[in-house]
Parts: structure tokens; sequence; C-alpha cells
């Protein structure tokens, strides 16, 4: 089980409520968690820069409505952490020798004091995995499991449900949900729901609710949705989208929305607007665009801010910076290319075959923009900049890597590893005052169902004891520093220890004392 820290936002006071996605419409998605392809937020939208609406300007003749940004964003709270804990179950036949059924699912809990209201509310919308009811799946899939005379043909069912913080700061904290299945079929469904929180009261917010004009809200955004979703998803949509996208505020429909760094982000599930094949559809309504239908502090600047950031917007507002963008346009090989711009200001990242994420953060007067990206396939490197006052300045970049969960001043890192198998590790990483990514342990945490089984006797240390492990010995990989150790668990007991490797230039395989690491096992989890 792996938990992610994420920065979530705290102190203004206020009466807030919640939203959420709809279902499909020639099939039923229930209100669960986050996307399928992280990377699948709006690339293409230019907007307008409009006047800040997010503060009160400067009179004479009213001085008690004076709020400057600067005495606005002090006035703001600080951000209480939240973790979010990736948990599994699965569930096998009788004899043990079949998978029927495999759960994922996300634990939200609120980490600082103080904010009862909302820990109760988190932890109750995502509960332990162990409090989560699956008997219906469980019966349903016991029974197509006995009902199959070739039983090699049934490949177990699965539930996924994740969350993704989009947006933390003092007024809200919003997420995106995806819930994924496979409960036989010829394929898997899926479907997202948006959920957004007062920090303060812990209520789920409405989209009514951080409107300052629903009904000129409404109407604007369904008319931008449909030449938006037009443009951008063309003839994959169903004939009557427009209709469809027409009624999304209708009382009777909770739309799926969230915010983000730029805008609140409509998101239409499968079947909604387009079939199965095209899949989730996503909006964003810019926050200068849309300003004027929305409550002062849900768009004012912020001292402290942690979200997402679409591509080619300006993401200043929340952040109180002049202009602050992500852009990425494809080149003449459809490569993007990616650069960082603040004010006058830019760096071009480089050239790369896919953007995976980016997140702006803002604490202690200061900006950072932190852009994920993939040069080839799951080559990834993650790269930290200062946007302060207009300027761009580079203070990091972290090869192989991927943001797990975002926080003012810690990232969760994820890396693929490839120690004795290939495997998933996590990190939790320290954004110093410089902008450098500073490991807070020594090693990557593995969490894994592969076992290991020992085919000749292997060197190893357990309880700082040299030792050897015999032959048919089962055990999981449980971490790495990805530098010459590998930290193991034997399966039949709580037992630990450490397998000592090393890597030679120009060779591709490991190797323990003078052979190679396939000599010590029977087989390999090598991905690839």
């Amino acid at each position: 089980m792996r938990k992610r820290m994420i920065q979530a936002a705290a102190a203004l006071a206020g009466v807030l409520m919640l939203g959420g996605c709809s279902a499909g419409k020639e099939a039923s998605v229930p209100e669960v968690d986050f996307p399928v392809n992280s990377a699948a937020e709006p690339e293409t939208v230019q907007i307008e820069t409009q006047p800040e609406t997010g503060t009160v300007p400067e009179t004479e003749t009213e001085p008690e409505t004076e709020t400057t940004v600067e005495e606005l964003t002090e006035m703001l709270g600080s951000a209480p952490a939240v973790s979010v804990t990736e948990m599994e179950k699965n569930w096998y036949t009788e004899d043990g020798e079949t998978l029927l059924l495999a759960a994922e699912a996300d634990m939200v809990r609120l980490e600082s004091e103080g904010y009862d209201a909302l820990a109760q509310t988190l932890a109750e919308r995502w509960p332990s995995i162990h409090d989560r009811d699956y008997a219906q799946e469980i019966g349903d899939a016991q029974e197509d499991y006995a009902m199959r005379e070739d039983k090699s043909s049934f490949t177990g069912y699965g539930i996924y449900e994740s969350v993704r913080l989009k947006r933390s700061d003092s007024t809200v904290i919003s997420f995106l949900e995806y819930h994924g299945d496979y409960l036989g079929g010829a394929h898997g469904n899926y479907g997202y729901s948006g959920a957004t929180f007062d920090v303060e009261s812990g209520r789920e917010l409405a989209l009514a609710d951080i409107l300052s004009d629903a009904e000129g809200f409404y109407q604007a955004a369904a008319d931008y949705a449909v030449e938006e979703l037009g443009k951008n998803y063309g003839d994959g949509l169903f004939p009557d989208y427009k209709e469809y996208v027409e009624k999304t505020f209708d009382a009777d429909r909770n739309v799926c929305w969230y915010l983000n760094a730029a805008g609140i982000v409509l998101v239409y599930s499968p079947y909604e607007v387009g079939p199965y094949a095209m899949g989730e559809a996503e909006v964003l309504l810019p926050y200068d665009r849309f300003g004027e239908f929305i409550k002062d502090a849900y768009i004012s600047p912020h001292s402290e801010v942690v979200a997402y950031v679409p591509a080619n917007v300006d993401v200043s507002r929340l952040i109180g910076e002049e202009s602050v963008m992500l852009e990425i346009s494809a080149n003449e090989y459809s490569f993007n290319e990616v650069t960082v711009m603040s004010g006058m200001s830019s760096d071009e990242i480089g050239t790369f075959s896919y953007h995976r994420d980016a997140y702006v953060i803002r604490r202690d007067g200061r900006s950072f923009l932190i852009a994920v990206e993939d040069e080839a396939s799951d080559d990834n490197e993650t790269f930290v900049y200062e946007v302060t006052e207009g300027v761009v300045r580079k203070c990091d970049e972290l090869t192989g890597a991927v943001i797990a969960y975002a926080g003012t001043d810690r990232l969760g890192i994820r890396m693929s590893l490839y120690v004795l198998g290939t495997y998933i590790g996590d990190m939790e990483y320290i954004l110093d005052a410089e902008g450098k990514l500073i490991p807070t342990q020594d090693r990557f945490a593995i969490d894994t169902e592969r076992e290991l089984t020992v085919s000749k006797e292997l060197p190893v240390t357990m309880d700082g004891v040299q030792t050897t492990l015999e032959a048919g010995t089962r055990l999981r990989i449980t971490g790495t520093d990805n530098n010459g150790t590998a930290y193991f668990q034997l399966s039949d007991s709580d037992q630990t220890g450490i397998i000592n490797y090393t890597r030679k230039e120009d060779e591709w395989q490991l190797f323990i004392g003078d052979e190679t690491e396939y000599q010590y096992f029977e087989t390999l989890p090598y991905a690839g």
C-alpha cells in the first residue's frame, strides 16, 4: 500500500457544498474515481485575458470594500495535508488457484489537525477498502466461473477506483474520481465524478455554490461546451450531443465538474456525448472567461495553491503572477515541443512524444511549475521550474519519475525500477526553497504480490548477518535504493532481508556476486 501525502487547502470561512459527474446515456456509470489517462486535460484552449474579478477595486467612495491582492492572499490560510492511500484486495476460488475479483480503491484521510468536519467527510467518502462491500461482485464472479465449461476462459473480474487531486488551496479541495470495472462481457466500463469540498465546513460543493450568477453561467457554459466539443471531438460525437449538453445543467442532472489551475472542467463519461470508443470528453471553462459568473473566493489569488495545469492556458490567476503557462505545440513530426512561460520570460524544456502531467505550486511568495514529460515509451522525466514575478528559472529534473501526488512542500514520486524484475517504486520528496527535489528516505517502497522463487542457494543479509536462502524459498521484493540494494520479505513469514547486486556497464542484467540474477531465480518478472 502506498501513502500519497497531498497538500490540500485550509482556512477561508464560507458556506460551501459539492457536485458530482453524470451517468451515461446508454450505460450507467457509478459516481467514483479518477482518469485512466492522467494527461487528458484539454490542451488546445486559448483564452482571452480579462480583468480580474477576484479582487475589489480600490475606490475613494467606498473604502470599506477595499481589498488588495496582497491583503487578500495574506488573509487566506495555509494548506492542510491530505493522504491518499492506494489499497488492493483479491478474492480467489476455494482452491486458491483462480482469481475471482481484484479490487483497487483509494482511501483518503486528512492528516492536519483542526479540520474535524473535513476529516470526517473525506473518511466517509473514501473509506478503507476493507470497509467496502464487494459481495455482489464476488457472487457474480463465482456464478460466472461455475457456469463455464472451460475454466481457463475465465479471466477474473476487476473494480478500480482512484482519486486524483486537481486543485487545493485555502478555500477548496477539488478531486476527479475515476471508476473502472470489468464484470464480464466484451469490455470493461469506466466513468468519472468530481468532488469539491470546503476545507472549513467539510461540505461537498454543488456547482451552484461557487457561482454568483448561476443562470447566466449555465447558458454561457452550455454554449461554450457545445462549441468546444464540436471543435475537439468532431465526428466522434453522438448526433444529438448538442441537445444533451444544453441540458447538462438541468435540475435532474448532476454534471461532472472539478476545479484546476485554469478553470472549471466539465467531464463527460463514455456514452454521454459519444460512444465508448471515443472515451471521455472534457471541456475547460477558463476562470478569466467565466469569472463574471463565479464568486470571488474561488478565483482570487491564494497564498498557497497546488493545482493541475492544463496546456496552453494561462494559470496565473490563482497564484497572483502576471502570467504563467505551459505551452505545448506539435512539430512537423507530431512530437510535442514543451515550453515554460512566465511574463516575458520562457525556457524550452524540450521535445517529447507525450505530455503526462503538470502542476503549479504557490508558497512563501514564490511559484513553481512542475511538468512530467515522456521522451518515448515510459521514459519519463520530471522538471521543476520557478516562475515567480515573470522570470522562468530551471530548478531541477528527475529522470524516470512521474508525480503520484503534489503538495506545497512535498511531492510523491513514482518510478519504474528494474531490480530483480520490473516494479513501480514510490518515494516522497521535499521541494526545498531552491526548487530542488530531495528524497526523504533511503529507498523506494515497492508494493507487489509477485513472488520470486529461489533456484539455487542465494547469498543474502538478514538481521545484519550474511547467510543464504535455499532453493525453493519464495520471497517478495519490498524496496530498493536503485543503487545496489534490494529489500525483500519471505512469503511464508515476516522475516526480511537484503540482496546486494551490481550493475555492469553495457550489461542489461544484474549480477549477484559473479553470477547473473537469472542464475538465482526460476523466473524474473521483467516487463517489455
